[in-house]
């Protein structure tokens, strides 16, 4: 599954809920920040979903229409990124919503998560 708004996996609660359910040693979801939440309830969601995590999908924004480059949120990312990585725990991340779809805010993108991979 994917953490996602209008799914259910749109919140802490119901994600958790879900992964009860199914009660699967192979299920597997992945997690991006909830819109319109506060960091502590993003990285409690976060550590909440760690033992069946696949996937992190990053990204920056202000909000849906506000796409920013990735190293304005880099205090937030280290958090999550550090969060998953103290479990020793694997977990791709995939870049997502660059701003402007620009193949050079891509590139930056890159970079800045290689950054904070590298000082992890």
């Amino acid at each position: 599954t994917e953490y996602h708004c209008n799914t259910l996996t749109d919140s802490n609660e119901s994600a958790l809920k879900l992964i009860a359910e199914v009660g699967h040693p192979m299920f597997r979801t992945g997690w991006q920040p909830p819109n319109a939440r506060s960091f502590e309830y993003r990285i409690a969601g976060l550590r909440e979903v760690l033992p069946v995590l696949s996937t992190i999908h990053v990204f920056h924004w202000e909000n849906v229409s506000d796409r920013r480059p990735l190293a304005e949120g880099r205090a937030d990312w280290q958090e999550y990124l550090g969060t998953v990585n103290e479990t020793g725990r694997d977990a791709d991340a995939l870049l997502e919503f660059v701003m402007d779809d620009s193949l050079d805010q891509l590139a930056d993108d890159a970079e800045t998560l290689r950054d904070m991979i590298r000082a992890l």
